[in-house]
């Protein structure tokens, strides 16, 4: 090409232009060529690298073809999103495991302090005993037997590590067992006034309530409870809800429990007793709805 130019340019003087302009290109083509030699000298090629960049590029691929994405942007966005709920579980998990060490010096602390109170249970149960035959021999139960024991429990509970069993008998001989299966009526009222007479020195209760305790004693058993729960008044308030007069005299002061009826209904009211309206009230228990003259100075002897 180069030299059928300049034959043509020896012809047609016009023609050196164009010799002059390819033998510039030519030139330039030349100083291109050694320019990306230069380029292509620099170049690292390595396979191994283009492998592990490729293998990239198909995970990239994959996870947004899996999770519904159609840019790297949105990709690395869910990325940072789930690693914000995995810190948040691993937070849970430490939590966790705070909470179960938590747990376990807890627990320490309580099964010391479920030994200690049944160890303290156990020092007061002769005593405690003591104090209640004391009080069920002179309330006519002078040959019952009375024993606390106590069961361990296989977990502690608000109550402790172990459960207390009274074991009863009110005869001289025979089994101790659980007071449910062995005291009667009049056995078990004198049985519970004489632990809580027993407790009452102890107890950090201002006020006890008896709701008829004396449910079957008469007589001059009915007496010695008055007598004992009256004692007991000494220490703390009680109340007393009975129908037996023995006891009933043995009160600082009295009311009536009334029961009325209404059109609109059945409603109770408590009324206080004035020293006449408590001889009469007594007087009533004694000898019925209009009880005579003699019930009546009964019913101011009691009172005395």
């Amino acid at each position: 090409m180069l030299s059928l130019i300049r034959q043509v340019a020896t012809l047609y003087p016009s023609a050196a232009v164009l010799l002059t302009r390819l033998n510039a290109s030519i030139i330039e083509l030349d100083d291109l060529g050694d320019e990306m030699m230069t380029l292509t000298s620099k170049i690292n090629y390595d396979p191994e690298r283009i492998g592990v960049v490729q293998e990239r590029l198909d995970l990239i691929y994959r996870l947004e073809h899996k999770h519904h994405v159609s840019s790297t942007d949105a990709l690395i966005s869910l990325y940072n999103d789930i690693a914000l709920r995995l810190q948040d579980i691993q937070s849970v998990g430490d939590n966790l495991l705070a909470a179960e060490k938590e747990l376990v010096a807890a627990s320490t602390i309580m099964l010391d302090l479920a030994g200690k109170l049944t160890e303290s249970r156990r020092k007061v149960f002769e005593s405690f005993e003591k104090s209640v035959l004391h009080n069920l021999g002179s309330i006519g139960m002078a040959t019952a037997r009375l024993k606390v024991d106590y069961q361990s429990l296989a977990e502690v509970n608000e109550n402790g590590a172990d459960r207390i069993v009274f074991l009863f008998n009110a005869n001289p001989d025979g089994e101790l067992r659980p007071i449910a299966k062995v005291a009667s009526g009049g056995e078990l009222s004198r049985l519970m006034l004489s632990v809580k007479a027993a407790l009452a020195k102890r107890s950090l209760v201002g006020t006890i309530i008896l709701d008829e305790i004396d449910s079957g004693v008469s007589g001059d058993i009915a007496t010695r409870l008055g007598t004992m729960m009256q004692r007991m008044g000494e220490g703390v308030q009680l109340i007393a809800i009975t129908h037996l007069p023995q006891i009933a005299a043995k009160a600082r002061s009295h009311y009536k429990v009334l029961k009325i009826n209404t059109p609109e209904g059945t409603r109770s009211e408590i009324q206080y007793l004035a020293e006449v309206q408590r001889i009469d009230e007594l007087a009533g228990m004694l000898g019925g709805a209009s009880p005579s003259a003699e019930a009546r100075a009964t019913a101011k002897q009691l009172m005395q």
